[in-house]
């Protein structure tokens, strides 16, 4: 009788993995954007409902009459896993030779998690942080640069227009970059707004009281601190000069944390693997190479639960 069986590479490397799991790049921002789950195909139908869900019935019956029977639309679209890896090659000689605080494998592990991650949360960007997905988007007319912007209303506008769209979803969730948020809080609208609220506390930092007041709308902020070179490695142009991912975007969204492919939500991303890691020995070059590998997909899945608030500084 044949046997089904799951082809994996046997080398994986159970400590490596491990310690990359614990070892977090700052600000992060692609898993609080786009949360991941792990799925049985690599290639899948996930399911959308439309606004048939919200159709009011008449559900009124008497005596001994029988309940109406009735029925709903759905539409399936599909989501599709993509490979990506990296390698680093240590090799026998460089490691014998290295002495603390050089650790040539665990910082192998550690580069590799990291381009692996800012890969990831580059694609992330590419979605999340486009106007021609997001269509939900406003130019923020008085930047929040200046005395005169205006945080607080532009925030609940964009919240009012995703709960319009969506037919009853909130924002629970808002990515800011750092740099918007340290001129926000100095906006005279912001200032006041908190100003006689006990319950944002008058902090020595100050992005604690804009973390706090945020979350007085109902909303779990994160703010973005990734970084990134505008070319690939090698290309025609490259630079030296690290550029902020989300440049001055703020990004509004309602998110299911914990989804599933029956979940509305703005984003989510299926997987088989992530961020695995294995260890190939390599004889004739004496040395191992250190792999990571996902098998993953950053999917949209409802443009309408985001507004993408653009040119806030």
């Amino acid at each position: 009788m044949s046997r089904i069986y799951d082809e994996t590479i046997a080398d994986t490397n159970s400590y490596l993995s491990n310690m990359a799991t614990g070892y977090k790049m700052r600000a992060s921002v692609a898993e609080f954007v786009a949360p991941s789950f792990a799925v049985k195909l690599e290639a899948g139908k996930y399911v959308e409902y439309d606004k048939s869900i919200f159709r009011i019935w008449d559900d009124k019956i008497s005596g001994e009459e029988t309940a109406k029977e009735i029925q709903w639309d759905v539409d399936e679209a599909t989501y599709a896993c993509e490979e990506y890896g990296m390698a680093k090659f240590v090799s026998d000689k460089k490691k014998a030779q290295a002495v603390d605080p050089i650790r040539l494998d665990r910082d192998a592990t550690k580069n590799l998690k990291r381009f692996h991650t800012m890969a990831r949360e580059y694609r992330v960007n590419v979605i999340a942080g486009s106007t021609a997905i997001v269509t939900q988007t406003a130019a923020i007319a008085a930047a929040w640069a200046g005395a005169a912007g205006t945080p607080v209303t532009d925030i609940l506008t964009g919240m009012s227009t995703v709960n319009i769209a969506t037919t009853g979803y909130l924002p629970n969730r808002i990515l800011i970059p750092t740099p918007v948020a340290i001129r926000a809080i100095q906006t005279t609208q912001w200032l006041s707004y908190f100003q006689y609220r006990g319950d944002v506390a008058k902090a020595s930092d100050p992005l604690v009281s804009f973390v706090a007041g945020l979350r007085i709308f109902g909303l779990d902020p994160m703010l973005s601190d990734i970084y990134g070179l505008s070319e690939y490695k090698c290309t025609a142009s490259d630079p030296t000069v690290t550029e902020q991912m989300w440049d001055d975007n703020v990004l509004l969204f309602y998110c299911e944390p914990t989804p599933s492919l029956e979940t509305r939500t703005f984003m989510y991303s299926p997987f088989i693997k992530k961020d695995y890691f294995y260890t190939t020995r390599e004889p004739r070059r004496r040395g191992v190479y250190h792999d990571i590998y996902s098998d993953i997909d950053e999917l949209l899945v409802d443009a309408s639960c985001a507004y993408l608030l653009t040119n806030c500084i």
